[in-house]
């Protein structure tokens, strides 16, 4: 069960709760204050207040203005009982993730940062993550290559991150694969969508706004499990199996 409270005075909380901790601009303003929790305290952490950003749907492009940087990831390496973590739109870098590369996280969202896939696979973690949310990723299709053979991975959102074909090949050795959303990618087309066809468990898949013609990718959609219809144009309907 999730319930929401604000994190002031004194919070009383089941002793086996898994706490999601979103942090305000006023405890950003003093980063040091995270180190007035224990190691085990927190289970996930959402900079998400940290991030501003201008966004155009048309262009599709971010700008991030973030006072979250590198430098306060040192406040958050000692959570070593942190299993989530969210960092979209803050102007963190690889420099930052080697200050967390040590934590045991489980999901990771790297949206619109300046991270890269040398950064993201150098960590600890890598290959335990369940899920990954790393759009706009510099060099992003070479972080499926990295992730060859994970029996963890069961989310993997791509969306404008330069992932080709070539780079689907590498998924099919993901065998518990879910959910997959590679949107915004041209370069990904009807034959990468072949090779999606092997991942017996994939109930869910994005392609929009690819290089993928209708056509083809219906006769491929069904040939897959999936369980959702895939959505293959931004302002077209849902495609029908």
């Amino acid at each position: 069960e999730r319930f929401r409270k604000d994190a002031r005075g004194q919070v009383a909380v089941p002793a086996n709760a898994e706490l999601l901790f979103v942090p305000n601009s006023l405890f950003l303003s003093h980063p040091q204050f995270m180190n007035n929790f224990a190691p085990d305290e927190i289970s996930y952490l959402d900079f998400k207040e940290a991030g501003l950003t201008d966004s155009s749907f048309s262009d599709y492009r971010i700008t991030v203005k973030s006072p979250l940087t590198d430098s306060e990831m040192v406040y958050v390496n000692h959570l070593k009982g942190l299993s989530g973590l969210g960092l979209k739109n803050c102007a963190i870098t690889d420099v930052g993730l080697g200050y967390i590369k040590t934590l045991p996280l489980r999901t990771l969202n790297v949206d619109g940062t300046d991270v890269t896939w040398r950064g993201l696979s150098s960590m600890n973690c890598f290959m335990h993550l369940e899920y990954l949310r790393a759009c706009h990723l510099k060099e992003g299709g070479k972080i499926i290559p990295a992730l060859k053979g994970s029996k963890a991975i069961r989310e993997l959102v791509l969306t404008a991150s330069n992932v080709t074909d070539e780079d689907l090949k590498a998924l099919v050795t993901m065998p518990n694969l879910i959910n997959l959303n590679v949107s915004y990618n041209p370069k990904v087309t009807n034959q990468g969508l072949k090779y999606l066809g092997r991942l017996k468990n994939l109930q869910n898949i994005s392609v929009d706004q690819s290089g993928i013609s209708v056509d083809e990718a219906i006769k491929t959609f069904k040939t897959m499990n999936l369980r959702l219809r895939p959505l293959l144009f931004a302002y077209s309907a849902f495609v029908v199996l």
